[in-house]
């Protein structure tokens, strides 16, 4: 919304989705309703998986009664103005060296990169508590989306799969999901020109696998020394794995364990992520 434009002190507004994305955009609606000294809307957040996540996730495990945390999404969040960092997320944030992260498009140096040392989920977390919602529905997924009353949107929902269980009317649903899960609203098509439906259903997305490995702490030097003391390294040789990230440099150092996530390359996953989907792996 434009600075010249009022906002309705009476919408009932749904965020789909409570990634990065959906968190921190909940977040910024309420922020700029005080700012502005303007009502806030009537805020809802509904998102199918069981906590915050999306694309920036985490794993833990008990290791001798301490947890040993790694980050399998998105290791840094970059940024090209570190002023413009959200006050709600500093809390959480420590600047990652640039200078020993790994060499690739995602790590610009001319930009400013951040570690999160409780994990990147609790930004999604400190969002959704800056946000302040009404409600807030993990587990719950948009399944169906269509005009209602008025100029409002009916938004109909499942909690176990996909058969809808009920529905709600907003003045303002906003999407966060994938370009993919949008184009399969029957609401979402009909709302949008041909061109545009296209330009949505041709939104590609450069997925990767990963896996976190707990390691014997002796094996920290190994693993530092595999990595010529950096964060992060990309190996050479072309293989399947396209990124090193070690998880100790992140402020969150285990007294009996070392742990490192590895990425696939995006062509690896590409060839086997549906296989390993139908497989259930």
């Amino acid at each position: 919304q434009s600075d010249d434009g009022p906002a309705d002190s009476s919408a009932r507004v749904l965020v789909v989705g409570a990634g990065c994305t959906g968190a921190m955009a909940a977040a910024f609606l309420r922020r700029e309703a005080v700012r502005r000294e303007q009502d806030l809307p009537s805020l809802c957040i509904w998102e199918w998986g069981r906590g915050p996540a999306g694309r920036m996730t985490s794993f833990w495990a008990d290791v001798e009664g301490q947890r040993a945390l790694a980050d399998v999404g998105a290791q840094v969040i970059s940024l090209r103005d570190p002023s413009r960092l959200p006050n709600w997320l500093q809390p959480h944030l420590e600047p990652a060296d640039a200078a020993k992260l790994a060499d690739t498009d995602e790590r610009n140096p001319a930009w400013h990169h951040y570690h999160a040392p409780a994990g990147l989920p609790a930004l999604q977390r400190a969002s959704l508590e800056a946000a302040e919602p009404e409600e807030l529905s993990f587990q719950r997924r948009l399944v169906e989306l269509s005009p209602g009353a008025g100029q409002r949107w009916r938004a109909g929902y499942a909690e176990k799969g996909r058969r809808p269980v009920g529905s709600q009317e907003f003045d303002l649903v906003l999407f966060a999901g994938t370009a993919r899960d949008a184009a399969g609203l029957e609401g979402v098509r009909a709302a949008l020109a041909p061109s545009q439906l296209r330009a949505l259903n041709g939104v590609g997305y450069d997925h990767r696998l990963c896996v976190a490995l707990i390691l014997k702490l002796e094996l920290a030097s190994r693993l530092e020394e595999l990595c010529e003391g950096r964060a992060e390294l990309v190996p050479r040789g072309g293989g399947p794995i396209g990124l090193i990230a070690r998880q100790d440099i992140k402020g969150r150092a285990h007294p009996k364990a070392s742990t490192v996530v590895l990425h696939s390359t995006p062509a690896f996953a590409a060839q086997n992520l549906q296989t390993a989907k139908r497989e259930d792996k």
